[in-house]
């Protein structure tokens, strides 16, 4: 009996064990998926950060901003006026701008520079700096015009205390052209320096002829700078040459710029003033075309036919020209070049008195008179 007892508990401690088995293996398994379920939860869900001193974070959906946060945006529909509320908004650096720029030419500056020649050499021993307002730079109203000279073959200068403003420099000598440079003297640059240049000044000549190409000798050629004088106004500031037997003239050291050209006397000119605009070294103008002009010779004698020495001969034209002359020794005065027109002329002699004379060309005309001179009672 008691071995039937024996065995007969032994399966029921064994059924024990194993039931307590199963139960620890279902905790274990509770436990790992309550783990994994937790590190899911922090892998899955962002945790924030803690706030900054600021306060807190307002998190808000993607693609939207807290009012604080978000960036100026526009309506949709077109709004034509928005623009332009925009732009005619005022600012601040504006404001700035202009307030500046009016100070732009408020002091005092200075130049510096020196002058050399074009070529190198042959410096002129005396030239003249000359100071201007500049045309071509903003700030020109508040210049101030300077003329310094220099006479030691010095080449260097400097100018100082100059108000702000926009000037131009050049170097004047005799036979020498200069080239002005501009600078700008403002408030940000208050100093500068130039180098300057001269150059030699050059020569222009031509030839003139007559409507046949035949040179035309003798017919007196001004230059005037610039436009030429009017009619009956001083012929200052012109110079004046003579035609060559071979029609040629010249004229040396002529500085660059406009000038004009007179053929024939300024009160009377051949052809209409000749307008260039001249760059040395040189020019030659080509000759202006001269109208058909007529040649007269006058002979004045006295009533023994003896020609009259140092008789006065005076005349004009009604188309220009204009006559002083004196009788050499044969008596014979020889005028040519005359334009088409109506001629009066008038002889005199203190001891044969006076004879008149009228004459009208056509052009063409090579032709002799003779004016008689009585004695005087």
């Amino acid at each position: 009996m008691k071995e039937r007892e024996d065995m007969s508990t032994l399966p029921r401690t064994a059924l024990r064990g194993s039931r307590q088995a199963g139960s620890a293996a279902w905790i274990v398994l509770t436990l790992l998926v309550v783990i994994l379920g937790f590190v899911a939860y922090l892998w899955l869900v962002p945790v924030s950060s803690p706030p900054g001193p600021g306060g807190p974070v307002t998190h808000t959906p993607d693609g939207s901003r807290s009012p604080q946060e978000s960036a100026p945006s526009f309506p949709s529909s077109p709004d034509p006026l928005a623009s332009e509320r925009v732009e005619s908004a005022p600012s601040q650096p504006a404001s700035g701008v202009r307030a500046s720029a009016g100070d732009r030419f408020k002091g005092r500056g200075s130049l510096r520079g020196t002058v050399d020649t074009s070529t190198g050499k042959d410096f002129p021993a005396q030239w003249t700096l000359v100071l201007e307002p500049s045309h071509a730079l903003a700030g020109s109203e508040s210049a101030v015009s300077k003329r310094l000279e220099f006479t030691a073959d010095e080449r260097d200068f400097e100018i100082p205390d100059l108000p702000l403003a926009g000037y131009a420099i050049h170097a004047e000598a005799p036979g020498y052209n200069g080239l002005s440079a501009h600078i700008l003297l403002e408030r940000t640059s208050s100093s500068a320096y130039v180098m300057l240049q001269i150059s030699p000044a050059g020569f222009i000549t031509g030839q003139l002829t007559d409507s046949e190409g035949v040179p035309v000798d003798d017919i007196e050629v001004w230059l005037f700078n610039g436009k030429p004088p009017a009619l009956g106004q001083s012929k200052s500031g012109g110079r004046s040459t003579t035609t060559l037997p071979d029609g040629t003239w010249r004229f040396e050291s002529v500085l660059d710029g406009p000038h004009s050209l007179v053929f024939g006397a300024p009160l009377s000119p051949l052809v209409p003033p000749v307008q260039i605009n001249f760059r040395a070294p040189s020019l030659t103008v080509p000759s202006p075309k001269l109208p058909v002009m007529a040649t007269l010779e006058i002979m004045i004698i006295d009533e023994a036919q003896q020609p009259i020495t140092g008789a006065r001969l005076r005349g004009s034209g009604t188309r220009g020209g204009s006559f002083d002359l004196e009788t050499p020794p044969d008596g014979i005065l020889h005028l040519k070049h005359l334009m088409p027109g109506h001629y009066r002329f008038t002889a005199s002699h203190e001891a044969f008195g006076e004879g008149q004379l009228e004459r009208r060309f056509e052009g063409g005309e090579n032709d002799t008179e003779v004016i008689v001179l009585g004695r005087r009672l």
